[in-house]
């Protein structure tokens, strides 16, 4: 899972004297899972008997950096080519301690459109520089000094780069503004049926073909436009709170690309309302379940694999909430919920909007502010937030970018 803004949580639920694992201590007690044996290779030299005569192999400084690469084209072993690269567009090396130099390889990876490099040990940022394919780039935490964060957007000014603070696109000397007062930096013009994002943080639309397939095509966050075709689909990394009504308990429930839960711990009112407090104030949602029916699965060596919490749902909907504060009742399907704030974990550890959250009541498209209140009019066909003012929103049957002001 790419859960990188979490790897604090243990040390903040030790500090919450009354958080309950579903064993009933304290603090997680469940049997932990043998350590498989690393199978990361040692970085590749250069050399590679595998590799056709005269074909060159991609040098890795970083051996966590190749066990990725390796990971996401589907290659175990043998030397690695820049052909094998190539069509790679999507790739994370979040949190495995990589330096400025062993960035290098990305050099054989023209195809990329969204890199997340957060949490690393990168400070000179010469080699992302020269990635101008690039419509994404997460450096979340790392010692990034300011003067190569400028130099970096001036040198991809088409790629929305996430350093430290939420990112927030300008607004542009004379925005379109509509007839409704609406103001816009890409009017609505595009005849899109549903833009979608998926875990990676590229927004997609999807295409149906003459043999009655699927095809997916990536947008530019900043434009809108179309800027590469893809094969694939992902899955989403998801955390919730579920709520049981009967215990009148909260549960903290964190799940992988699959759906099945890999972490569990339950909250009393007062304990779910100071872990908010304490964690992060931002929009989330709550979904009802029947904590009796959150099961583990067990191993063939007798440890906890996974939960799973699929059958202990009492309904589809969820209420939004913002810090310990439940805004709405259970009335939403995850279908009429900005997906940023469904699995905002899942893409690049980005927040969605700070002070409104995007949902849809009968059939129509707004946003409510941090105190349950319309923010802004339900008069969208449908709305994604982008960063801390933007959104793809669908009016009057076209997608544009919409300017949200505070």
């Amino acid at each position: 899972m790419r859960l990188c803004a979490l790897l604090a949580l243990p040390l903040l639920l030790a500090a919450l004297p009354g958080c309950e694992s579903l064993s009933g201590g304290h603090s997680p007690s469940f049997p932990a899972l043998p350590s498989a044996p690393s199978d990361s290779p040692e970085p590749s030299r250069g050399t590679d008997e595998t590799a056709a005569p005269g074909e060159p192999t991609v040098n890795f400084t970083s051996a966590a950096f190749e066990a990725a690469a390796r990971k996401a084209i589907g290659k175990p072993a043998g030397g690695i080519t820049p052909g094998d690269l190539a069509a790679l567009d999507y790739l994370s090396l979040a949190g495995l301690g990589l330096q400025s130099a062993d960035l290098e390889p990305l050099l054989a990876m023209p195809g990329l459109l969204s890199l997340d490099v957060s949490s690393n040990l990168i400070t000179d940022t010469s080699i992302l520089a020269r990635m101008g394919g690039l419509i994404a780039l997460n450096l979340l935490d790392n010692p990034i000094g300011r003067d190569d964060c400028d130099k970096l957007l001036a040198a991809l000014p088409s790629c929305r780069v996430t350093f430290g603070d939420v990112p927030h696109s300008p607004l542009p000397d004379e925005p379109y503004t509509d007839e409704d007062g609406f103001m816009w930096l890409v009017p609505p013009r595009y005849d899109y049926d549903y833009i979608e994002l998926c875990d990676c943080g590229r927004y997609k639309i999807t295409a149906r073909l003459g043999d009655g397939g699927f095809t997916h095509y990536v947008l530019s966050p900043l434009t809108g436009e179309i800027v590469s075709s893809v094969d694939d689909s992902h899955g989403n990394s998801s955390l919730y709170w579920l709520y049981d009504p009967k215990l009148r308990r909260y549960m903290y429930l964190v799940s992988d690309e699959d759906g099945d839960g890999s972490e569990l711990f339950q909250f009393s009112a007062g304990e779910f309302t100071n872990f908010y407090y304490a964690y992060s104030k931002r929009f989330r949602v709550i979904r009802r379940a029947d904590f009796s029916l959150v099961t583990p699965v067990i191993d063939p060596e007798g440890y906890i694999s996974y939960y799973n919490y699929e059958d202990a749902f009492i309904d589809d909907l969820y209420a939004l909430a913002f810090g310990s504060k439940i805004l709405t009742g259970y009335e939403y399907p995850e279908s009429d919920i900005d997906r940023r704030i469904l699995h905002f974990y899942g893409n690049d550890g980005e927040p969605p909007l700070p002070f409104a959250a995007a949902v849809c009541k009968d059939g129509k498209w707004g946003m409510l502010n941090t105190a349950g209140k319309t923010f802004l009019p339900f008069v969208f066909d449908h709305i994604v937030s982008i960063d801390d003012n933007t959104a793809f929103a669908k009016k009057d049957g076209l997608y544009g970018i919409l300017y949200i002001e505070k």
